[in-house]
């Protein structure tokens, strides 16, 4: 395969990923705004027991994901008006003209926005789950009202669920439910 014909090739395979990537991007930023404002709803147990700095973060997360839909569309728009321009430039032999150059600029900057728009939305949404998820050092897991600990001596390798309940507390004279 000679160079023109493997340069060709590349660019195949550059407008093929881009095009994938562009896609990621879009559905990355649809999923950040999906994910936030379930969990801003309160639709989980999950959502219910955030804290209100991780709330915060959440609402940076949705707009991490507006972002990237808005430069989404603002790319293909502007691909769009870029491609309009150089097909209609027949005095040129269809190349782009200084106008459709700008357009393309701001595609391209668009593009690469949106990228960085998804990723740090999402890692602030792996941040918003990470803090949320944290085990204390006890080895116990918090989860609402309720703590579940292993004690395998005890308990078989099973979690117990215990309860700081007060009424349970006073019947059976146990902290465990």
């Amino acid at each position: 395969m000679d160079g023109e014909k493997r340069r060709a090739n590349q660019r195949g395979n550059q407008e093929y990923f881009s095009g994938k990537v562009s896609e990621v991007g879009r559905l990355i930023g649809l999923g950040l705004v999906a994910a936030s404002f379930s969990l801003m709803t309160y639709a989980t147990e999950f959502a219910k027991t955030l804290s209100s700095s991780a709330q915060s973060l959440l609402v940076w997360v949705a707009l991490c994901g507006v972002i990237a839909i808005l430069l989404d569309y603002t790319q293909m728009l502007f691909g769009y008006a870029s491609a309009t321009i150089a097909a209609n430039n027949s005095d040129g032999d269809f190349r782009q003209t200084k106008t459709s150059e700008v357009t393309s600029i701001v595609q391209r900057i668009a593009f690469f926005a949106k990228q960085i728009a998804a990723v740090v939305g999402s890692v602030l949404l792996i941040v918003v789950i990470y803090t949320s998820l944290k085990v204390p050092a006890d080895g116990t897991k918090h989860i609402k009202d309720e703590t579940c600990t292993m004690r395998p001596s005890v308990d078989n390798g099973k979690c117990s669920k215990l309860t700081s309940d007060p009424l349970h507390l006073a019947v059976t004279g146990t902290v465990g439910s």
